[in-house]
């Protein structure tokens, strides 16, 4: 039975392109934990389709990034909904397998100063991405992570809250093809 969230279908291919994003003890629970997933995106994206919210707003930002000039601090902290939007948009120092596949592909190919022309799309929403600068990789005192620590507590509570958000969007949508409640999840080895 095909999985279904609010009449939407969610293909096979996808679930079998996320199960990459969930490694897990068994082939089984990468898929179940792949499917959960899907059906969490599937709602945001419905839900952001009702509020108005989505590819546009990315767009509008690099839109005025290149029309005027526009502050890309101002903006992130303006219309983002990363963490990172206390920091004006900034991640710190990213290394390789730190964000999503196709950020960090995007990234790599970037240029000191630049900003991405177009919006970003990964299994975490649409991003708009300037790099400040490249650097080697070197270990990082303890000073200059306390911050980057901080913010990743922050970020957990914030997952949390999410959480909590997509469990009342799940109550209200019609999701068929998977038992949520986990009775027929596959069992942990």
């Amino acid at each position: 039975m095909p999985i279904t969230v609010n009449g939407v279908e969610i293909p096979d291919a996808a679930i079998h392109a996320e199960m990459q994003h969930h490694p897990a003890p068994s082939r089984e629970l990468a898929e179940y934990s792949a499917k959960l997933a899907l059906i969490a995106k599937e709602l945001l994206l419905q839900e952001a389709t009702r509020l108005g919210l989505a590819r546009s707003r990315a767009e509008s930002a690099i839109a005025r990034l290149e029309g005027t000039g526009g502050n890309f601090a101002a903006l992130a902290g303006q219309w983002s909904d990363c963490p990172s939007k206390q920091n004006g948009g900034n991640l710190g120092q990213i290394g390789l397998g730190q964000t999503a596949p196709e950020f960090e592909q995007t990234l790599l190919a970037m240029q000191e100063g630049e900003t991405t022309r177009q919006p970003v799309e990964s299994r975490f929403g649409f991003h708009v991405i300037r790099l400040h600068r490249k650097t080697e990789s070197r270990p990082l005192e303890y000073e200059m992570v306390r911050d980057r620590i901080a913010g990743y507590l922050r970020e957990r509570g914030e997952r949390q809250a999410i959480s909590r958000y997509l469990s009342r969007l799940t109550g209200r949508a019609a999701i068929g093809g998977i038992d949520l409640l986990g009775a027929n999840a596959p069992p942990a080895p």
